[in-house]
């Protein structure tokens, strides 16, 4: 199956850098001071916010549109133009970016700003380029550039702040928009065919207005999550202390590791179900199956990472070692999107842009009301159960709209017992840090999952025993 084949390949260069952030993110929070690695996290939130409003949906654009011709020129034609889009978008911006940064942030220096303003234009650059290196099925490049990525970010970082004491934030600054520069010139080495003008006989005309109409609420709805995602550490910086912040957000770190394994998953995911639905729209056991597959992996996932918290929190430094009992509740981020872009096919299938930005809109106020309230209560144990709840919420949201416009008979039953199995556990481990019940009330959970998803784990261990029987063959 080409799904599983692509999968495999990002999960190869997943677990790479899952490693490299394993051994890395000790020696970083052990190098930075959690005030300072605060700010660093705030500096990430701007750009990723800033860089999705300037790509004015145009990625959106592509994920929807580049299937729908296979003439090269066509291909061509829609990439130029979005890149052009974008550009023209980040160069009227700059100066509002500015003044606006300067009034929120006072305490940032010009350098941080200019900083700032390359990161955005880089962000928007590798965002349109991943994409395109997905859709040419140049899968084995941007497996590579990822791992690369991850390389150039932690040399330069740790190389910096070893030799230099001070200035953490700037040096994690320049650190992030080095590595990415780096990776997007190689990358675009091998789609730069893309950028040319082929001949064709048919003079393709882009439907620039059905176009934006479809990628603009989208893009509004990106900002939305991105500020769904980043509320609770907006939140903290509001109600808590700048060393709250940090510790949070070193916590946090971890979910980039894990998140990994979501953006592997999605890689190859979008690619290969907008190409299904365009050339066999009535076939729908590929999604069913998907959902299952992604379910029992991510709860799985979920419930070991929990177990083994206590040792997870080692790896950092001992100024963030209090992040532990936050920990349970904010792999929900990565696990629960990761499932309900196996749920929400319909809404890209149905072009239901619109359906998108209500749900997250809706994510986002629900994502604030309970950070405040639980936050103010509980501090940032109570913003960790917030995330869980949020994206609890975000799941069912995406799930039962796109069901409504595009039926496909998931099992709902028992992904709904799968991830409320998950916060169960999550709640115990930070009710009872440490207590034996917490740890014993696992062996029970996996079992549960287990005879639930029993067809999936037969089907892959006789997909495995008959790959093992080749390989035994031709030896």
């Amino acid at each position: 199956m080409a799904l599983i084949k692509d999968f495999s390949k990002i999960a190869g260069s997943s677990f790479v850098n899952f490693l490299i952030g394993l051994i890395t993110t000790p020696l970083i929070t052990r190098l930075v001071e959690p005030e300072q690695y605060g700010n660093w996290s705030l500096f990430c939130i701007y750009s990723n916010v800033l860089s999705t409003i300037l790509l004015l949906g145009t990625d959106y654009i592509i994920v929807r549109y580049y299937y729908q011709n296979e003439d090269r020129s066509y291909k061509n034609k829609l990439t130029r133009w979005c890149f052009l889009i974008s550009s023209i978008a980040i160069l009227l911006s700059i100066i509002p970016i500015i003044l606006a940064l300067t009034y929120i942030r006072p305490n940032w220096s010009w350098f941080i700003l200019c900083l700032l303003i390359a990161n955005v234009w880089v962000n928007v650059i590798n965002r349109l380029v991943n994409l395109l290196l997905r859709f040419e099925s140049k899968i084995n490049v941007l497996s590579i550039t990822t791992i690369l990525h991850k390389i150039f970010f932690v040399s330069i970082a740790v190389a910096a702040l070893y030799c230099i004491a001070e200035h953490e934030f700037e040096f994690l600054s320049i650190a992030t928009v080095f590595s990415t520069s780096i990776t997007i010139i190689i990358c675009l080495y091998f789609i730069r065919y893309l950028f040319g003008s082929e001949r064709s006989k048919n003079n393709y005309t882009l439907h620039k207005k059905e176009m934006f109409s479809y990628g603009l609420p989208l893009m509004i709805s990106g900002c939305a999550y991105i500020l769904f995602q980043a509320t609770d550490k907006l939140v903290i910086g509001r109600f808590c202390s700048d060393a709250d912040l940090g510790i949070y957000s070193s916590a946090a770190s971890f979910l980039s590791l894990f998140a990994i394994l979501q953006g592997s998953f999605t890689t190859v995911w979008w690619p290969t179900v907008m190409k299904n639905y365009e050339h066999n729209p009535e076939n729908k056991a590929l999604y069913v199956k998907a959902n299952d597959v992604i379910c029992l992996v991510m709860v799985i996932i979920g419930l070991t990472f929990i177990l083994s918290k206590d040792l997870i929190i080692l790896l950092l430094g001992e100024h963030f070692r209090g992040a532990v009992v936050i920990l349970p509740f904010i792999i929900f981020q990565p696990i629960l999107y990761t499932l309900s872009e196996t749920t929400v096919v319909g809404l890209n299938f149905q072009k239901k842009s619109k359906a998108q930005l209500w749900i997250t809109i809706l994510s986002l106020v629900f994502n604030v009301t309970v950070n405040i309230i639980l936050t103010k209560k509980f501090g940032i144990i109570g913003t960790s159960i917030a995330v869980g709840l949020s994206y609890i919420f975000f799941l069912t949201l995406r799930t039962i709209l796109s069901y409504h416009y595009y039926k496909v008979n998931y099992h709902f039953a028992k992904m709904y017992i799968s991830v409320f199995m998950l916060f169960l556990l999550a709640l115990i481990h930070t009710i009872f840090p440490g207590k034996i019940i917490s740890y014993l009330i696992v062996i029970p959970l996996y079992l549960c999952i287990c005879i639930m998803y029993r067809s999936i784990i037969s089907y892959a261990f006789n997909k495995l025993m008959m790959e093992i029987s080749r390989i035994r063959s031709k030896v």
